[in-house]
């Protein structure tokens, strides 16, 4: 994440030696190397070699700034090496990278830079034995110090700004790390508690063992036994039978024990697999924006990891409930946008009614936050509502009072405290105010000042979403071995049915799928066959038309049938990787499913016997309604994110939030009609009369609110 731009998307202004410069970074947009890299610090653009140098004076060794070369398309690396600036040149061909044309081994700059900094660029120049240690970041220009200018339109506000931008980073670090550690110490208690129950195992069978022998002992003295003693020695006998059932008996149970905590082990595992690069990116992220403010120079590295700790120290304290939720809210602008440094209440009110004037039909929810006045260490949210600006004290707690164990940013007398004040906007941003005034019911809509989105300056929307699809894919095991194996599943039929017959494409197939689940390891086998299994099934749907082996509507219904339960499980993988489990391909549904779907393949076999043909409209009908139906299914599995699973909840979790945007702004249950659309669907382009009417009638006992459906009643 970086400061705002100025001048366009591709220009920046910076300051090197206490001049300003405007730079272009468009070859970092537009190369096929450069992915990403226009947003890194380190990355100076069109900076010229002079201005590179200048900023390079007194830099320690392994310090480094790449800049875009003099030949279109590739970049120059500015390497400190022995106190002296060395430049190296960073190939780019078709996609390609490298520090020379022999060595295109990366896929970006990014990945290039990633890659020595630990080891040094020895095997390209024996002399450069010195790994990228330290990047300079450029300091960007935020404004003018000047008394002649009002105080909203200098330096001060837009260091302010970023300031609070830091502690919103940090806020958000110190939750995401709070969750790795409570998944850590849970994986460690269950290794505890694995550990426990496999030494009560040993105990049993040792003790067994012991108990067994001296059983053995004493049955073989019994018939020398004394008769006097005879009765008491039986019973002696008798109660170390009953020890040896006793300890065979439970064995078992703690064999049990041990699976189901080995079982949560392995979903503990896969999680903080899965979250170790996310908290490790939010470290970066932070840390990189401490450089930025101590870069400014308006605090020392002391007073940041002060501000840091005190951050810390609140989210500690802060709900689990409002930590989940915070994460979940998205940032929608930068501090930049609405932060004010100016305390004078009238001239808050002129910039926010300068604003409503212009909307008139949708003026409510025009804000910006600035100092308080009267009270030091306070802040007032400015907002229109109703035609006028309300302003609405903010307090603050660096500590909660004796008994109450609330602090940070609140209005007063609420219950909802913020260790941030980018917390505070971005809570408020998706719920109304009405907690703290009946009157203002409004979120914070639009901030007063110009400037970009976080996510327009950070990437666009589309390319967030898309990175973050692709490290899920990368990092996940789970969801990394269900993409694969389907792929190469439908790759390798494909390949084996151009040299081969079906059967013996068949025959090897049965190998191939043995040698994916044992590169997937046990842990993971089942989502590689079910993948697999599912890429087969996709082969032999297209294989089947293009043989003339089935009809075309029963090819087009497989085809459909095995997306669908593929899709569910990667839609599942990429919305809301904890609950994805084996289960998420649905192939182990129920027992009413498929036979639901056998009797309406039954139908269709036995109808086409009979009365041949399927009405080329009728089939069109039947596949607008599976597409439809998957529409409406994926994107309430994605608008509802981590709320969406595949077990039905009967009471209601600390992370579970009403969502009302997207397609649940529609329809409220978009994942049901989604299923039934989809399901009448099949039979619809099957020509399945009876299925289709069966399916339709069946769903009006399904209490989901459908339309035209009415379900369950309360009398019922």
């Amino acid at each position: 994440m970086v400061p705002p731009r100025c001048k366009g998307d591709d220009y920046i202004t910076i300051v090197i030696d206490k001049k300003e410069h405007i730079v272009n970074l468009k070859q970092g947009n537009i190369s096929s190397c450069g992915y990403g890299l226009a947003f890194q610090r380190w990355y100076w653009g069109n900076a010229t070699r002079d201005m590179v140098a200048t900023a390079m004076i007194g830099q320690p060794d392994g310090t480094f700034v790449i800049r875009d070369a003099s030949t279109d398309g590739d970049f120059t690396l500015t390497l400190k090496v022995r106190g002296t600036d060395r430049l190296i040149k960073v190939i780019c061909v078709n996609g390609k990278c490298g520090f020379n044309v022999e060595s295109l081994e990366y896929d970006s700059v990014l990945h290039l830079m990633d890659a020595h900094r630990e080891c040094p660029l020895t095997e390209y120049n024996p002399d450069l034995n010195v790994p990228l240690t330290f990047p300079l970041g450029r300091l960007i220009c935020l404004g003018k110090k000047s008394s002649k200018l009002l105080i909203d339109d200098t330096y001060k506000r837009m260091y302010f700004a970023l300031r609070c931008h830091m502690e919103g980073l940090q806020a958000d670090y110190e939750r995401i790390a709070s969750q790795f550690d409570n998944l850590f110490w849970r994986k460690i208690t269950l290794e505890q508690s694995i550990d426990a129950r496999i030494n009560k195992i040993y105990t049993c069978e040792e003790v067994t063992e012991i108990v067994a022998k001296n059983l053995q002992v004493m049955a073989n003295k019994e018939q020398k036994c004394a008769a006097w003693v005879k009765d008491a020695y039986k019973r002696t006998m008798k109660r170390l039978n009953k020890h040896i059932k006793r300890y065979t008996a439970v064995k078992p149970l703690f064999d049990i024990d041990r699976g189901i905590f080995q079982a949560y082990l392995d979903l503990v595992d896969d999680a903080l697999e899965a979250m170790e690069n996310e908290v490790l990116h939010a470290y970066e992220v932070a840390q990189d924006w401490k450089q930025i403010i101590a870069d400014h120079g308006g605090m020392n590295a002391d007073e940041i990891e002060d501000i840091a700790d005190d951050v810390g120290y609140l989210v500690s304290i802060e709900p689990i409930k409002m930590s989940d939720t915070l994460l979940e809210i998205a940032l929608k602008w930068d501090p930049t946008c609405w932060m004010s440094i100016d305390s004078n209440k009238d001239h808050a009110t002129n910039r926010i009614m300068s604003i409503a004037d212009k909307m008139p039909d949708n003026s409510d929810g025009v804000f910006l936050i600035r100092p308080s006045a009267s009270q030091d260490g306070f802040f007032v949210l400015s907002i229109s509502m109703g035609g006028r600006v309300h302003n609405c004290l903010i307090e603050y707690r660096a500590q909660p009072p004796p008994g109450e164990y609330e602090a940070g940013f609140a209005f007063l007398e609420t219950a909802n405290y913020f260790p941030t004040l980018v917390d505070f906007v971005k809570f408020y941003s998706k719920f109304t105010l009405k907690e703290h005034n009946e009157m203002l019911d409004t979120t914070l809509k639009y901030p007063a000042f110009p400037g970009l989105n976080a996510t327009d300056y950070v990437m666009k929307s589309w390319e967030a979403e898309y990175l973050r699809i692709w490290n899920i894919i990368r990092r996940d095991p789970r969801v990394r071995a269900g993409v694969i194996c389907y792929i190469s599943s439908i790759i390798f039929h494909c390949f084996c049915s151009s040299i081969f017959d079906l059967s013996t494409t068949i025959y090897y197939s049965f190998f191939c799928a043995a040698i994916f689940a044992l590169l997937t390891g046990w842990r993971y086998y089942m989502f590689s066959l079910q993948s697999y299994f599912l890429g087969f099934v996709t082969f032999f749907s297209v294989y089947s038309v293009t043989h003339s082996l089935m009809d075309f509507p029963l090819c087009v219904n497989m085809y459909i049938m095995a997306s669908f339960h593929y899709f569910e499980f990667f839609a599942i993988g990429i919305s809301n990787p904890e609950s994805l489990s084996q289960d998420s391909f649905l192939l182990n549904h129920s027992v009413a499913y498929w036979t639901a779907m056998f009797a309406g393949w039954g139908e269709y076999l036995l109808r086409n016997h009979f009365y041949p043909g399927t009405s080329a409209i009728i089939m069109f009908i039947g596949i607008m309604l599976c597409i439809a139906g998957e529409v409406f299914r994926k994107l309430a599995m994605w608008h509802a994110g981590t709320g969406f699973t595949h077990l039905v909840a009967f009471r209601k979790n600390k992370s579970h939030t009403l969502v009302t945007d997207g397609i649940y702004s529609i329809c409220r249950h978009p994942a049901y009609l989604g299923f039934f659309l989809f399901s009448v669907g099949t039979q619809v382009l099957l020509s399945n009369y009876i299925c289709s009417i069966a399916f339709a009638y069946y769903q009006k006992d399904v209490p989901i609110g459908l339309p035209f459906i009415n379900g369950f009643t309360h009398q019922q």
